[in-house]
C-alpha cells in the first residue's frame, strides 16, 4: 500500500553515501579522483595530452622557416604597386563571359543524346 510507495520513493531519492572508507586523491585544478581505478585511466590520458601539447610546440618551432617564408611572400605580393599603364580593350575580343547560344545548345544536345537511349527528335 502506501507504506510500500513511501519506501520506494525514499529509496529512489536517497543520496548515495559511500562512507569514509573510500577516499580519493586530491589533484590540483582537477579536484578529487576516487581510488577505484579511475586513476589508471586519468594518468595515461594526461600523459598523452601533455606530450601532444609539447610535440605541437616542437613542430611549430621546427616550421618557423616555412611560416616566415610564406609570410614574406605574402608581404611582397601586397607591397607590389598596381599596374599603372592604361590598357585599351580590343573591341573584337571577348572581355568576360562570352558564348554562342547555338553552339552551347548543340553541345548540350550531343551530351544528352549520349546519356539517353533515345535519339533526339528535331
Amino acid at each position: 500500500g502506501i507504506d510500500d510507495n513511501i519506501d520506494l520513493i525514499s529509496a529512489l531519492i536517497a543520496s548515495d553515501d559511500f562512507g569514509d572508507e573510500e577516499e580519493g586523491i586530491q589533484i590540483p585544478l582537477l579536484g578529487e579522483i576516487p581510488r577505484d581505478g579511475s586513476i589508471f585511466i586519468f594518468v595515461p590520458a594526461a600523459v598523452i595530452g601533455f606530450l601532444g601539447i609539447v610535440y605541437g610546440i616542437f613542430i611549430a618551432f621546427q616550421s618557423t622557416d616555412a611560416i616566415s617564408s610564406s609570410m614574406t611572400g605574402m608581404v611582397e605580393t601586397l607591397n607590389k604597386t598596381p599596374m599603372t599603364e592604361n590598357v585599351v580593350a580590343d573591341p573584337n575580343k571577348c572581355r568576360g563571359l562570352c558564348s554562342n547560344k547555338e553552339d552551347d545548345l548543340e553541345l548540350m544536345r550531343g551530351f544528352m543524346e549520349k546519356i539517353s537511349k533515345k535519339e533526339a527528335v528535331y
